[in-house]
């Protein structure tokens, strides 16, 4: 495989603002919503600016990662250096998985 690779080389194209980022598919009926890099560098930038995320701050992830909210704040965490603590339980529904930060 490594060798298929040497030999069918493609060249680096970085993508451009209008370039397709990702398909994020709603709820209910299904229906797929094309962002752009554009689009998700706004949200993102546009998120440290009003929640003012810094490289001390910790997100603690509870959503599904599949929920475009949860996708802009672990982007936003990750482009401030913030750090990212993903639970492993319904923190709404179980005391036992509070802990102290």
């Amino acid at each position: 495989m490594h060798e298929q690779g040497r030999d069918n080389l493609h060249p680096n194209t970085p993508p451009t603002p209008e370039s397709l980022y990702m398909i994020m598919f709603t709820s209910g009926e299904p229906k797929g919503v094309q962002l752009t890099h554009r689009n998700i560098a706004v949200s993102v930038s546009t998120t440290i600016r009003v929640f003012g995320v810094l490289p001390s701050d910790i997100h603690l992830s509870y959503l599904p990662l599949a929920h475009i909210f949860e996708h802009i704040a672990a982007l936003s965490c990750l482009a401030s250096g913030a750090a990212i603590g993903f639970s492993v339980c319904n923190l709404c529904l179980k005391q036992s998985c509070i802990i102290d930060i």
